[in-house]
């Protein structure tokens, strides 16, 4: 798992519910170089 923070509007795809940097994209995804993945997105509560 992964925890992000949103900070901007997007993503501009259609169908898609969020953009991930890369990082985190890398993080969830070990051994994709490029692409997409259905995820869940939970809402944390701040401070982590």
């Amino acid at each position: 798992s992964v925890i992000v923070t949103i900070n901007d509007r997007g993503p501009f795809v259609k169908g898609r519910e969020i953009d991930l940097s890369k990082k985190a994209f890398m993080e969830i995804a070990k051994f994709k170089q490029r692409g997409y993945l259905i995820v869940t997105i939970e809402i944390v509560e701040e401070p982590f």
